[in-house]
């Protein structure tokens, strides 16, 4: 890069042209610094600094500084500190560049991770979880003799569609779980809707059982466990080695589909 620099000075105003890479730039000082104490007032095209004219150099009008207070090198110094801070800049945007690529490849380290805690979690509701819902629903007379677990239904011609945890059956009910680790009040609103559209894909092949509902969590705040038995669901929650079934009483009742 060659720089060509010319610089007129009337009555202590500096007005200047740098030629940088065949640009060349018409700028003067004001007595109002800027960042750099400096302003670039307009770009004049690739013309030679010889061929500007007098009066494209006049034709500005500042308020003029006070007598003896700049010079051109004052001008040169802070064009060259510009630059320096420039390159300064452009350093700081690659380093960004660099930041961001690595925290890209975090996330994408992160997603890996997390997609190996949801197959753990779906072997947790298959060999623990399952089991004991199987032992404690019949301390409450329920003989399930089926037990499903990650069921998906998509009727795609009567727009059913729907993914279940866990399906419990015996000859007359089924029951449809869903397993969260902390379950929300949205996660029982979803399921409610859940268990409609697994009734209503039942209606449509003559399936009469009784549909209900769990909600098993491992760990339950009071809020949500009041507002799944309010809704008719069984709750299922740890309880030491295992899990401890709530039954909606009253005002509750269990609801059937």
């Amino acid at each position: 890069m060659t720089d060509t620099t010319k610089a007129a000075v009337d009555q202590n105003i500096v007005t200047f042209v740098i030629k940088v890479n065949e640009i060349c730039i018409l700028g003067t000082y004001i007595d109002k610094p800027t960042i750099f104490g400096y302003t670039i007032f307009e770009v004049l095209g690739t013309a030679d600094p010889t061929d500007l004219e007098e009066k494209q150099m006049a034709s500005i009008n500042i308020p003029q500084p006070e007598p003896g207070s700049i010079t051109f090198e004052h001008v040169w110094t802070a064009l060259m500190e510009n630059r320096e801070q420039m390159k300064e800049t452009d350093q700081r945007m690659k380093e960004g560049e660099q930041q961001m690529q690595e925290l890209r490849e975090q996330m994408k380290k992160t997603e890996r991770q997390l997609g190996k805690l949801g197959n753990r979690f779906g072997e947790m509701i298959e060999y623990q979880v399952m089991p004991c819902l199987l032992e404690k629903f019949r301390e409450l007379n329920f003989e399930f003799t089926k037990a499903s677990p990650h069921t998906v239904i998509k009727d795609v011609k009567n727009n059913i569609r729907a993914q279940i945890d866990i399906i419990l059956e015996d000859g007359d009910k089924v029951m449809i779980v869903e397993v969260k680790s902390k379950p929300t009040t949205e996660d029982i609103t979803t399921h409610i809707e859940r268990v409609e559209k697994v009734r209503d894909h039942a209606r449509l092949r003559n399936d009469k059982r009784k549909y209900l509902g769990t909600i098993a969590g491992m760990i339950i705040n009071d809020n949500e466990r009041d507002f799944a038995l309010k809704n008719g669901f069984y709750v299922a929650e740890p309880s030491g080695e295992t899990f401890t079934i709530l039954v909606p009483e009253s005002p509750y009742t269990v609801r059937e589909w």
